[in-house]
């Protein structure tokens, strides 16, 4: 004997008269036969899903003034946005705004929160950047709504940071600024009710709770940069991640505080050799003249490029006469390995229509070609590439450098003039394959530090605030920040105090040496006290030199220093609960959990040796993505190989079996990634 036929009507009722929402979900779910506690049940979700959205759907919309009704509806969605297939469909049918528009009941809530976690949780960037372009305002709601400690402001908390974080990466931020002021975002009012919560010395609802909380502070802080930076309460509590056992937080912590003072400064431009002589001939205060002195008066870049000038003077002043531009370029060419002042715009004083030059400089390219007559190509391609980089065409200056070091590849200029213009990962790579060469000056080690330490500080930020512990990237991470520190030391050793960018260097220094060794620092910073000492003498020596550019453009890296060092003696006992969140947060006990250690010099060198650094790992086992049913047991979902994200209903790569993808589109996306893996024996065969 079959099921009786039950319609709509009668479900609605039965649903009417259960005790709470979660009794109506199940009735639902029974009603349609949903099974969401098994990697078969939604198998057959994926199958019949035109037939049971259809039901779901008519339930809803006859019955949208029953709360019990659109909770239990919620609910079984909540159940079924586990699979992310399923939300995008969801999504694709406008689900989403149906379960923000019923937050404002408070018997709704509860389920559509979880919904909306669901939705967000998948890391869609359509959905994370409707929810929160379009629905932000309404879930803040519901967090200044609800007490700070009950797990609906945790619910609140984490699909606003789960949203922002991600688009924050897809819209441009002033546009994305304009957007939240027209949606009437109450950016203080968050802030204020977050730091609240930080700073509640009673125990976070769970682990999770704090990491939340600190991205959407974060989030928030890149979309109102002017007041989080004039509010020391803000400051206080990001500078407070500096001093926690998880490197995470620390990272975070360090990028916003670098990141909001890299869009209030700017990143000054290089500035001239005139500055930097005008400066040396006024002479200096005491305190920075015993720093000249201690590295070497004739040793410094106003010495150095003193003596450039001078040099060059005799070298144009002989050629004037003969018009020798073969012997111009000898000199010359050797010059420019040796520094970086060897071309000044001296006029050129025998111009005529074979010689239509109005400076030496405009003559350099002719030079090259003559010293390509006498086969000197090494000198000419070092001529052409300096006259490039200094006329600001930094790629035909990179790919003239690329071609002429597959000639000679152990002339570290050539990877100076690579590295410059490339991404931040290739720049590194350059950067650090040329300061293996041998021979180097002076100034082409300066350029190569200079170069790897700061690409080395970005990729370090955005590989330490991005992936867990456990992915390789962290790992790389790590190596990173390890390269940073030892070439930021190397580069304040050998460098001259008045270089141009070594006080951006100095200062970047000291947060690398924070964030390294955060929490063992002394409460009163005494073992930092000569790094510190030492940035703060370099910075008011360039302070003298680039008096006028700084006004307007002050550095980013010193504007972080002073930050972190006004709060990071006082938020030891100020911010001590917050601290204690960070060490016992999520984020901390993947790292404690995966064993994330520093690595070694040894292991940072060798990581930089051979082939480019991958973004990711392969592996050719299917992975696979764990969460909770209704009743709590684990289900487990296969996880595409390219975005990772969770589904029963992934299509396994053709020729390996083992990979598996959402489309044919993510499966493209990673062919570059997988060929080496699909095609080799161990699995092909």
């Amino acid at each position: 004997m079959g099921r009786p036929v039950v319609s709509l009507k009668d479900l609605a009722e039965a649903c009417k008269r259960s005790d709470d929402w979660k009794k109506c979900c199940w009735i639902i779910g029974e009603y349609f036969d949903i099974d969401t506690e098994s990697r078969q049940g939604f198998k057959k979700l994926h199958e019949n899903y035109a037939q049971v959205m259809a039901g779901l759907q008519s339930l809803w919309m006859d019955n949208k003034s029953s709360n019990r009704i659109t909770s239990g509806v919620a609910g079984v969605l909540g159940d079924m946005l586990a699979d992310a297939g399923v939300a995008k469909k969801l999504y694709n049918d406008g689900w989403l705004p149906r379960m923000v528009s019923i937050l404002q009941y408070e018997e709704c809530r509860d389920c559509a929160l979880e919904a909306l976690s669901r939705f967000v949780g998948h890391n869609f960037p359509d959905i994370c950047k409707d929810v929160s372009t379009n629905h932000f305002q309404k879930i803040s709601q519901v967090f200044f709504d609800v007490d700070t400690d009950t797990e609906d402001s945790a619910q609140a908390v984490r699909i606003m940071a789960k949203a922002l974080m991600p688009t924050l990466g897809s819209i441009e931020t002033p546009k994305l600024i304009t957007i939240f002021d027209r949606n009437k975002i109450k950016f203080k009012k968050i802030l204020d009710r977050l730091m609240d919560k930080l700073e509640n010395p009673l125990p976070p609802q769970s682990p999770t709770s704090t990491c939340h909380e600190i991205d959407l502070a974060i989030g928030l802080a890149y979309l109102s940069p002017d007041l989080v930076l004039s509010t020391p309460r803000y400051l206080q509590s990001f500078v407070a991640c500096l001093r926690s056992s998880c490197m995470k937080a620390r990272a975070k912590g360090t990028r916003i505080i670098y990141d909001l003072c890299v869009g209030r400064a700017g990143r000054p431009k290089p500035n001239n050799m005139q500055q930097i002589a005008n400066a040396w001939m006024k002479g200096y205060p005491p305190e920075i003249d015993a720093l000249i002195r201690d590295y070497g008066e004739d040793r410094c870049h106003a010495s150095e490029g003193i003596n450039g000038l001078t040099a060059f003077q005799e070298v144009v002043a002989d050629r004037t006469i003969d018009l020798d531009f073969y012997k111009f370029g000898l000199a010359i060419g050797q010059a420019m390995l040796e520094t970086d002042y060897a071309v000044f715009k001296l006029p050129f004083e025998r111009r005529s229509s074979k010689y239509p030059f109005n400076t030496w400089l405009d003559a350099l390219p002719h030079t090259a070609n003559v010293l390509r007559s006498n086969a000197e190509f090494d000198k000419a391609d070092i001529i052409e590439a300096k006259y490039l980089m200094v006329t600001g065409k930094w790629m035909a200056a990179k790919d003239l450098a690329e071609k002429a070091s597959k000639r000679s590849p152990k002339i570290g200029f050539w990877y100076y003039a690579m590295c410059i213009p490339m991404e931040d990962a290739d720049s590194l790579r350059t950067a650090q394959k040329g300061l293996r060469c041998p021979g180097l000056s002076l100034y082409v080690r300066h350029g190569l530090l200079y170069q790897a330490s700061t690409r080395a500080w970005e990729l370090a930020l955005k590989a330490l605030t991005g992936p867990s512990p456990s992915d390789q990237l962290w790992s790389q991470g790590l190596a990173y920040l390890e390269l940073c520190y030892q070439n930021l030391k190397t580069i304040l050793t050998i460098s001259p105090p008045d270089s141009v960018g070594v006080a951006s260097l100095a200062n970047l220094f000291v947060l690398a040496h924070i964030l390294l060794h955060g929490p063992e620092l002394s409460p009163n910073l005494e073992e930092s006290k000569p790094i510190v000492e030492k940035a703060r003498l370099i910075t008011k020596l360039n302070d003298l030199i680039w008096a006028e550019e700084l006004a307007s453009a002050p550095i980013a890296s010193q504007m972080a220093r002073e930050i972190i060092l006004k709060h990071l003696v006082s938020v030891s006992e100020s911010r001590s609960a917050f601290i204690q969140h960070t060490d016992s947060c999520a984020w901390a006990e993947q790292e404690r959990g995966d064993d994330a250690k520093q690595p070694t010099t040894e292991e940072v060198s060798k990581l930089f040796e051979g082939a480019s650094i991958s973004s990711s790992s392969e592996d050719p086992k299917r992975s696979k993505y764990k969460f909770f049913g209704t009743e709590r047991q684990e289900i487990h979902l296969y996880q595409c190989s390219w975005c990772h994200n969770p589904s029963a209903v992934l299509r396994k790569c053709g020729v390996c079996g083992q990979a598996c993808y959402c489309d044919q589109q993510c499966q493209k996306l990673h062919w570059k990634e997988h060929k080496t893996v699909c095609k080799s024996p161990e699995i092909s065969k």
